[in-house]
């Protein structure tokens, strides 16, 4: 059985905690009748106790919208301490031990000895332990996140052209295009664009969404120019809020799918693209009817990019349904900003 470094990690703490515990004990008044069987009664109530409210009370209630189930759910957890505590040591041990561990052997006694010194801290430290880790997990998935969406950005790009070289070269085939053809043209700026802004969002960990839909704009005019008059594809984009951030490339593998691997020629059975933007939320759609041409190798590596990226940058916000039959394949996609 393989352990995780977080699994060695409780384990090598716990038995740290509970091994000076049980030191600290037997220096200060010796080892007793009983010792043992007490040391297993506290231990195991304050492990129980902490994973309770470490993997389930925490990360299930501590986040907004949630808070109100805190205030019954922590109080009724503390309580549960000198509950489980009484339970074992003065109703289990005295009918199968013949021995139990008060003076006081009431759950007032219980209640009043390890509320504040023992029921609370333990509760305290499960809650800085789970922070502490959901930090780590969080700065984990963002290093995996700026890894994923550099191969993105290299995918994209194909190549590895020097960028002053490349966007001279481009400048200087707008303007040589512009004096044959106005539309040819236009056609390399809109090029040269996709490129800039390709390259330039390695730089950034999000971008607004007016950016990204000029970006498909773009991408989408090209098509139409290489295929004019036999390229049917719309794209509708509605809503506010243009201004709100977005992980950059996020959209630009449904459209390279839809577009490059669907039927388009079809004035029938046109690709339909839809994007909707409304005060926190985006909502992205995509139809197209199965092209009947052999796909190339890359197919489908953009979909499972995208899809581990919003795993890491929208964890519990988003929802992607892709489906596919042998007519036609989808993508709907719902993001929380």
């Amino acid at each position: 059985m393989k352990w995780s470094k977080r699994a060695k990690g409780h384990i090598i703490g716990w038995a740290a905690f509970l091994l000076y515990q049980e030191l600290e004990e037997l220096a200060t008044r010796g080892l007793a009748p009983g010792d043992l069987a007490f040391f297993l009664s506290l231990g195991s109530v304050r492990i129980a106790v902490f994973y309770l409210f470490y993997g389930w009370i925490w990360r299930r209630f501590l986040q907004p919208g949630r808070w109100p189930y805190l205030l019954l759910l922590v109080p009724l957890g503390v309580l549960l301490f000198p509950a489980l505590r009484y339970a074992i040591e003065e109703v289990l041990y005295p009918a199968t031990l013949g021995f139990g561990n008060y003076i006081d052997p009431t759950f007032y006694g219980y209640l009043r000895d390890n509320l504040y010194w023992r029921g609370i801290p333990v509760v305290v430290a499960s809650l800085v332990v789970c922070l502490l880790e959901q930090r780590s997990e969080a700065e984990r998935r963002h290093r995996e996140l700026l890894e994923q969406k550099a191969r993105s950005e290299l995918a994209f790009l194909r190549g590895q052209l020097n960028p002053h070289f490349l966007f001279n070269t481009l400048s200087y085939l707008h303007t040589e295009a512009f004096r044959l053809d106005a539309s040819l043209a236009t056609t390399v700026l809109q090029l040269s664009d996709m490129l800039r802004y390709a390259l330039q969002s390695t730089e950034k960990e999000q971008v607004p969404i007016r950016e990204e839909v000029q970006l498909l704009k773009n991408y989408m005019a090209i098509f139409e120019k290489r295929f004019k008059g036999r390229f049917f594809a719309s794209f509708s984009v509605e809503g506010e809020g243009m201004e709100q951030k977005v992980e950059p490339l996020l959209l630009m593998p449904f459209f390279e799918n839809a577009l490059k691997h669907g039927l388009t020629s079809d004035p029938a059975r046109p690709v339909a693209l839809a994007l909707s933007v409304q005060p926190g939320r985006l909502h992205f759609s995509s139809l197209n009817h199965l092209s009947q041409k052999e796909k190339d190798q890359g197919a489908g590596i953009g979909l499972d990019n995208v899809k581990r990226r919003l795993a890491l940058r929208y964890p519990g916000r988003h929802e992607l349904q892709v489906r596919e039959n042998k007519d036609t394949f989808s993508v709907v996609l719902t993001l929380d900003l």
